[in-house]
């Protein structure tokens, strides 16, 4: 997480997203083979945007992952 948003990281791109509720507000994509020191937000470009939709559903997949351990651990303290 960075400053209240969720991210994904795979070997060569960065991602991170943040929302209002279900919205996404703000993405920021940076790719660590083209740009190492994250100058460039590519999030805006038709190009990437495959790779901003896999990236996502990662983030989605990690939100829900641990939403459900919080849970479970949760209800695990109570018994």
């Amino acid at each position: 997480q960075w400053q209240g948003g969720n991210n994904a990281v795979d070997e060569r791109y960065n991602y991170a997203e943040w929302k209002q509720g279900t919205e996404i507000t703000h993405r920021m994509l940076f790719d660590h083979l083209e740009d190492p020191e994250e100058n460039v937000n590519r999030a805006s470009r038709t190009i990437d945007q495959p790779v901003i939709l896999r990236l996502s559903q990662k983030v989605a997949e990690k939100m829900e992952y641990l939403i459900s351990a919080t849970l479970l651990y949760k209800n695990n303290l109570k018994h």
